[in-house]
């Protein structure tokens, strides 16, 4: 019976995590890109500082507004900052090489519409490299090779 009423504590003390509603992930998304530097989540010092702690302030009041779950601005910082880590790390795995099989990982609607904000999958495959190599579009280059015969004369300018 102490068993069961230790595990009953234990379990109350977890905390569940706030998931965000479709409502405030198009808040979030919105405010984010028309605020660059707020989804970069560059360090920034003096002035600038005030400005991006007052905008998210400012998405923090708009995506509270919208129902449940509420949060401080510190901890919607953190909701981007993991949506970033988790679409690179998504992005990355679905690049890998080496064998096996292929696995495709789709990307959620909330993820697709921030690596359009971030360009995520662009750092992650950028363009112009396949494997390693550099790719163009135009590989076949054309070479013109000038050969020099005795029967003609050569012209210096």
């Amino acid at each position: 019976m102490e068993h069961i009423r230790n595990a009953l504590i234990v379990r109350k003390s977890i905390k569940r995590a706030k998931k965000q509603t479709n409502e405030q992930w198009e808040l979030i998304l919105e405010h984010v890109n028309n605020n660059p530097n707020l989804a970069r989540g560059v360090p920034v010092f003096g002035s600038n500082r005030k400005e991006i702690d007052d905008s998210w302030e400012q998405l923090t009041q708009k995506v509270n507004a919208n129902g449940p779950p509420q949060k401080e601005s510190k901890e919607w910082k953190k909701v981007w900052c993991d949506l970033r880590t988790r679409l690179k790390k998504k992005l990355i795995r679905a690049s890998r090489t080496g064998g096996g099989i292929n696995t495709q990982i789709p990307l959620t609607s909330v993820e697709q519409a921030a690596d359009s904000i971030l360009n995520v999958s662009t750092a992650v495959n950028p363009l112009g490299v396949v494997y390693g190599l550099e790719y163009q579009e135009n590989s076949v280059t054309e070479i013109s090779l000038e050969v020099e015969t005795e029967d003609q004369p050569q012209t210096t300018q």
